[in-house]
């Protein structure tokens, strides 16, 4: 075989790539060229977000950033290590510019902080808004209040898994399970602690299993009898047999976490004619 190989300065790496490379190398690779290109994004963004806020306040943000006393003031109220991570850290959504900023630079409205009308004022709304560590909260963030999470697909966290979330752009927080392989494409920067509450702990969720069998009569109804015996519910079925006589049985299946579900394929593994059980991220129904 012939093998032209094109070449090109303006070409670069994209998400695609990590489909067809092959070799461990090359992937990291391309992860630290997409991690980069994130960060390089963020604080960019960033950069313009507290900008608009110095504008809006009539102060330089050009001065600001020749004056060393100011820019590490900020980077401390931040707890960052520069003001690259707090530039990114605004981009990605989990620092707000204009909180910072405020504390660095108050303003004369809100010289008088100590007095007793607003002291009252801040116990009222605490006492009214919600808190990050508030039962009623399914997912916890750590240091952010009523922030929006959603479960990544790629991976279906359940109560009890090991979990992180990662701050996205317009759809606050994804939380992953720590093993997921799609997590390590994203940028750490935008990583933040988050843990499963006791409500969430309460809560139904979806887990999907395959079941890998020897085709026989009265095996599906054994099956779907395991499932239910340890007070899993089954959403949905989906049944195919092959040539060799093995059946692939997908479930979609609600549980309260990670324990209840390992005791549904405990239970299924222990069932004579099962080859293999196996937890699926999504349905492939």
């Amino acid at each position: 075989y012939i093998v032209e190989i094109l070449i090109s300065n303006n070409q670069q790496p994209s998400e695609d790539f990590l489909n067809f490379v092959t070799t461990s190398k090359a992937k990291n690779k391309i992860r630290s060229y997409l991690r980069a290109e994130q960060r390089e994004q963020s604080k960019k963004l960033g950069k313009e977000l507290l900008s608009a806020v110095f504008d809006e306040r009539n102060l330089s943000f050009e001065k600001f950033q020749k004056n060393s006393s100011d820019v590490d003031k900020l980077v401390k109220t931040a707890k960052e290590s520069g003001l690259d991570d707090i530039l990114i850290g605004i981009g990605y959504g989990k620092i707000n510019a204009q909180d910072i900023v405020e504390k660095v630079y108050p303003s004369d409205a809100d010289a008088d902080k100590k007095s007793d009308e607003t002291v009252l004022k801040r116990i009222k709304n605490q006492s009214t808004s919600r808190k990050p560590g508030s039962s009623n909260d399914g997912i916890l963030v750590s240091g952010m209040e009523n922030m929006l999470v959603n479960f990544a697909k790629c991976c279906r966290p359940l109560p009890g898994d090991d979990i992180v979330g990662y701050i996205t752009q317009g759809k606050g927080v994804s939380i992953h399970r720590e093993s997921c392989p799609r997590a390590l494409d994203l940028d750490p920067a935008r990583r933040i602690d988050v843990s499963w509450s006791d409500a969430e702990k309460k809560a139904s969720h979806v887990a999907f299993i395959r079941v890998e069998t020897h085709d026989r009569q009265g095996m599906l109804a054994e099956v779907t009898a395991a499932i239910s015996g340890v007070g899993a519910n089954i959403r949905k079925a989906d049944i195919q047999l092959t040539n060799n006589l093995m059946g692939y049985l997908n479930f979609e299946i609600s549980v309260k976490g990670l324990e209840q579900l390992q005791q549904v394929i405990a239970k299924l593994e222990m069932l004579s004619g099962v080859v293999e059980v196996t937890r699926l991220s999504e349905s492939n129904q």
